[in-house]
């Protein structure tokens, strides 16, 4: 019983808990921009009622937070020095519109009744419209990389090659 009083007296400065060590590195805020993001709320007063004009300038962009409806019924924002979209519904993010290195100090601008986003380098006022994907969104969609997809093609056809041998005639159709 001594022992173990000695011992728990040895340890005052030591986390001898392993549960407790994860727990508080779980709890730990971490400054990884890769775990965060900033998630509208209805009353959080960044909310534009009828954005026009411009929403954000180089200057102010990596402070501003600030989110609207486009005409389309989207929800865009400037956060972190970018553009996001986000969920009409649930207002979680979905992706990035423009990144802060695209966005390179140019600013947004919100026209045409909140149908047009455009970036205006102020200096050239040389403009760029961000137009939305096909399917209406406007977070970038990136293609797949070519090799991938036929890495992913010769896996698939492999498979569909040694399923015909094991099962003789049977041919698999995709």
């Amino acid at each position: 019983n001594n022992n173990n009083n000695n011992n728990n007296n040895n340890n005052n400065n030591m986390n001898i808990n392993p549960q407790q060590s994860k727990k508080e590195e779980i709890d730990t805020p971490t400054t990884d921009p890769w775990f965060g993001a900033y998630i509208p709320q209805e009353q959080d007063g960044c909310y534009l009622e009828s954005p026009t004009g411009k929403i954000a300038s180089g200057k102010d962009m990596d402070e501003k937070v600030c989110w609207w409806h486009m005409h389309d019924g989207k929800v865009l924002g400037v956060h972190d020095g970018q553009i996001i979209e986000y969920d009409a519904t649930t207002l979680s993010p979905l992706g990035v519109v423009v990144n802060r290195k695209e966005l390179n100090d140019r600013e947004v601008l919100i026209v045409d009744d909140s149908k047009v986003v455009i970036l205006v380098d102020p200096e050239t006022d040389e403009m760029e419209v961000v137009h939305p994907n096909d399917d209406g969104s406007y977070w970038r969609k990136y293609q797949r990389n070519k090799r991938v997809r036929q890495e992913e093609k010769a896996r698939e056809m492999a498979a569909k090659l040694w399923l015909e041998r094991k099962r003789g005639d049977t041919v698999l159709h995709y």
